[in-house]
């Protein structure tokens, strides 16, 4: 008797698991990159979708300021991508204070787009005047997701009103790095 109510116990348990729709789990994967850093400022939100485009990437943002460039590049190359499977998706976020509380909400995958938000909400108290660069790095499936939806929401609606940018990753694109660094700039007189 007690085996054959341990069986029902564990049937009922198989039977009632939650299990995310299969599709939902495997459309994505979060690499883990340092939330905030400098560098971003560097670059806007992109898919890269060859590996000569990641190539490419790292070595366009080399030289320029990082407070951590080592970390981001390793964090990368350890999520060992296979483009032939993956695209790698960085989104972007700048926010016009350090003390904005910046969030990235978990996507949700509707038909064969993946829908992301990046949310900064400010705190409470006294604000900073700094400039902040956020960055959250996705390797994304190319069979499942044929694009990434990215709405951003400003914690200073002072810097720029909401946006969506939508980015491919099965089309190659063009790199989106930033010349010049608009904060960096010296006025001449």
């Amino acid at each position: 008797m007690k085996l054959v109510l341990s069986l029902c116990c564990v049937t009922l348990a198989i039977v009632f698991h939650p299990v995310a729709p299969k599709n939902e789990t495997a459309s994505f994967r979060t690499i883990n990159i340092f939330q905030r850093e400098f560098g971003y400022s560097h670059f806007d939100s992109m898919a890269i979708t060859t590996s000569e485009d990641l190539n490419a990437f790292l070595e366009e943002t080399s030289d320029r300021g990082w407070n951590n460039r080592q970390e981001f590049v390793d964090a990368l190359r350890n999520a060992k991508i296979d483009f032939n499977q993956e695209a790698l998706v960085l989104l972007r976020h700048t926010e016009g204070s350090g003390s904005v509380q910046v969030s990235f909400e978990t996507p949700l995958l509707k038909d064969k787009t993946l829908l992301c938000e990046i949310r900064g909400e400010p705190l409470r108290g006294a604000g900073t005047a700094d400039m902040a660069y956020y960055c959250f790095a996705l390797a994304v499936s190319k069979s499942l997701v044929n694009q990434v939806q990215l709405n951003e929401v400003s914690g200073t609606m002072a810097v720029r009103p909401p946006s969506t940018i939508l980015l491919s990753t099965t089309e190659r694109q063009p790199l989106k790095i930033n010349r010049k660094n608009p904060h960096l700039e010296i006025v001449q007189s």
